[in-house]
């Protein structure tokens, strides 16, 4: 053959606004790869390219055309220059997602279950299912997810066993995924439900299968896939990745909107009181409703945060804030935690309190630290009535000592005459005035301060 190379052709003039196309018509599916390329394509040495995407440049795609994964329905634009001159920019391109249930990969098999490697029987909750023999073919793959008898309706917070039986002569091995946000793409993170070792002909694997507290109520597609001798095994076995023998079944599970609360949430119950607050009866004021706060009422007091934090870092595994009611009592639902943690109670304007040890939490625990002092880490509590105890007041800049520097805020306040809900207010009687200089003088004087491990 000859050849003949021409010399470059150099660009000329400024370019006009480019429309944005896509390789594949219609819409697209998140994870599918795709080629966005300019039209009209134009040519010459000294045209420069910079794609976008929501309005971001991306590194190195300085070609007339971009290879991507569609991630969402992104913008896409591109802005181009001849030999230095002024910048144009393509029309916008903005991706048209399919029906997630559109998009769900077709495993790919060279010979699927025809040679034998079928999947016999997968048991979950109520679901069974009994093959006895290759229903999938070479193809290797069934959708069973409009069957109305292989299905179950499973709980949030529950634990089941799952039975995966491949068939009585050839072994396979087994892994699961759940599309639990119903994207059309099975992660290999958070929605795998496990896998198995290569399981022998006519025996049975187990998955012990929990389902989480965040998983949405309603249909999701289960996957299950069963290779023989899949290489690297089950831990490298994908959910859409060419297998040599073997079966894909698809079905759809629903998960209940009832859940199990005691795997869902640890539960505290808990009572508390402030010094500066609580009234001669033992109870408190109803300082939100005092304070003018919209929407309160007179059975509540104050908010507090609760912490939990673990035993030897004392590093906060936990943080809620709950609002306390007049007798000191509230009830917090923290995300479920099994194992023990100190539990640490922080006013608006009190020293904080530390439990007097690390609980144990599992699902439901209650603590009360006014019944006594030493409730508190360090005994760091102060009787306000007999057998009545609670948390120093006058900590006004959240330091963990009363001092000086709180005392500036109540004074500014005072001299202002301030009313309404102010961290000042250290008697919550809606007002800042002497009344509360008093709890902050008492405590100053005692040099009171957090008490901690």
């Amino acid at each position: 053959y000859f050849l003949h190379i021409d010399a470059p052709v150099v660009c000329n003039g400024s370019p006009l606004s480019p429309t944005i196309m896509k390789n594949t018509p219609g819409g697209s599916c998140p994870g599918q790869d795709i080629m966005l390329y300019l039209d009209p394509f134009y040519q010459g040495s000294q045209m420069t390219y910079q794609w976008y995407k929501n309005g971001n440049s991306l590194p190195g795609a300085t070609e007339p055309f971009l290879f991507t994964t569609v991630t969402g329905p992104d913008t896409y634009s591109c802005a181009l220059s001849c030999a230095g001159g002024p910048q144009v920019f393509s029309q916008n391109h903005t991706l048209t997602l399919n029906a997630p249930a559109t998009c769900y990969c077709i495993p790919m098999s060279q010979y699927g279950c025809s040679a034998g490697d079928y999947i016999q029987k997968v048991i979950l909750n109520t679901l069974s299912t009994n093959n006895a023999s290759c229903g999938s073919g070479a193809t290797g793959y069934e959708d069973l997810t409009t069957n109305p008898v292989f299905t179950t309706s499973l709980q949030r917070g529950q634990t089941y066993t799952m039975e995966l039986h491949p068939n009585p002569v050839y072994g396979l091995t087994f892994a699961v995924w759940m599309d639990y946000n119903d994207d059309g793409l099975f992660d290999q993170v958070n929605e795998r439900l496990g896998y198995t070792a290569q399981i022998q002909g006519g025996g049975v694997g187990y998955l012990s299968v929990v389902i989480p507290c965040w998983v949405p109520a309603g249909p999701h597609r289960m996957r299950v896939r069963g290779i023989f001798l899949p290489a690297g095994g089950g831990v490298a076995m994908t959910p859409c990745g060419m297998q040599t023998f073997g079966e894909t079944e698809d079905y759809t599970i629903t998960i209940s909107s009832t859940q199990n609360i005691n795997l869902c949430y640890s539960q505290l119950q808990l009572t508390c009181l402030i010094q500066g607050y609580t009234l001669p009866s033992g109870l408190m004021q109803a300082v939100l409703s005092n304070s003018g706060v919209a929407g309160a009422n007179s059975g509540l007091t104050d908010t507090v945060t609760i912490e939990l934090r673990e035993p030897l870092t004392k590093a906060i595994l936990q943080s809620k804030k709950a609002v306390l009611t007049t007798s000191g009592t509230c009830t917090v639902k923290f995300d479920y935690y099994n194992g023990n943690a100190w539990i640490v109670v922080t006013g608006r304007n009190s020293i904080p309190l530390w439990s007097a040890s690390p609980q144990s939490f599992a699902s439901n625990l209650t603590y009360n630290f006014s019944t006594a002092a030493n409730q508190a880490y360090g005994n760091n509590q102060v009787m306000i009535a007999p057998g009545k105890y609670a948390s120093f007041s006058g900590d006004l800049n959240a330091d963990g000592i009363v001092d000086g520097m709180d005392f500036q805020f109540w004074e500014t306040d005072n001299n202002n005459f301030a009313n309404g809900y102010r961290t000042a207010d250290l008697n919550g009687d809606g007002i800042v005035d002497g009344l509360d200089y008093q709890f902050w003088e008492q405590n100053n004087n005692a040099f009171i301060g957090e008490s901690k491990p």
